[in-house]
């Protein structure tokens, strides 16, 4: 009765099962693909969400972003605020940071990245594949966002390259919810983590560069769907440096 039970509670969309007794209990999973076949993949998948425009509309850029814009004004006293967007496919939440963050500083300059060609169709968007370095003249920043991490081929790499492109103050903000994880696995979508163990992960992949800082939910209230915060460490010599 109990397996029968874990099976179907392993199938359902609000729950997820980690099997302690298993040799290989991962805390994540991952459907590996080549690089080359990763990039063709990618870029069907956003031309198909282009094509049907499946985006959030103002309000709900509000629901998903409304805490994060908050933790960003309060976090820096300064007047200008740089930022950029991993995998932010047409510019919405580029856009949205660029109106919204104007609340708390003078001169807000956000950009957001892509995989594919067709993100030059908008404004502050650039081609690049996350799993680069980020190119220098985009490095400095104060804060970077994503909700994309499930689209990583290579996950660890990119929130490296990822914390490696923030000031030593900066902050990283990665989206995960229930869809982030084993439900939504694909090959669009080849990382999955449920967001309760991702702290877990990142503090096994970043031990000694980062750490979960904080996590802010989203207002829909779920606590399966929240923005973790994820912060460079800095040794007493940086802190010296910057003193």
């Amino acid at each position: 009765m109990f397996r029968l039970g874990a099976a179907l509670v392993n199938k359902s969309a609000d729950f997820f099962v980690l099997d302690l007794k298993s040799e290989d209990s991962r805390l994540y999973l991952q459907h590996y693909e080549e690089a080359h076949n990763y990039g063709k993949i990618q870029k069907e998948g956003n031309r198909r969400k282009l094509k049907t425009n499946s985006d959030f509309v103002e309000g709900q850029w509000d629901m998903r972003l409304g805490n994060v814009a908050i933790d960003i004004g309060e976090r820096f006293h300064q007047s200008e605020c740089r930022g950029l967007c991993m995998g932010a496919r047409n510019g919405a939440e580029v856009r949205w940071f660029n109106s919204r963050l104007l609340t708390y500083f003078q001169e807000v300059s956000v950009k957001g990245t892509d995989i594919a060609e067709s993100a030059l169709q908008f404004p502050d968007m650039i081609v690049h594949d996350f799993h680069d370095p980020i190119p220098k003249d985009l490095t400095n920043l104060d804060f970077i966002y994503s909700n994309s991490l499930d689209q990583s081929r290579e996950p660890e790499l990119a929130l490296s390259h990822w914390i490696a492109a923030l000031k030593q103050t900066g902050a990283l903000y990665v989206h995960m919810s229930r869809s982030h994880g084993k439900q939504g696995l694909s090959r669009l979508d080849p990382f999955a983590c449920e967001p309760e163990l991702f702290p877990y992960v990142v503090l096994n992949w970043l031990n000694g560069i980062a750490y979960v800082e904080q996590v802010i939910p989203v207002r829909d209230g779920s606590p399966a769907n929240g923005v973790f915060v994820i912060r460079p460490i800095v040794s007493i010599e940086g802190q010296h440096q910057r003193g």
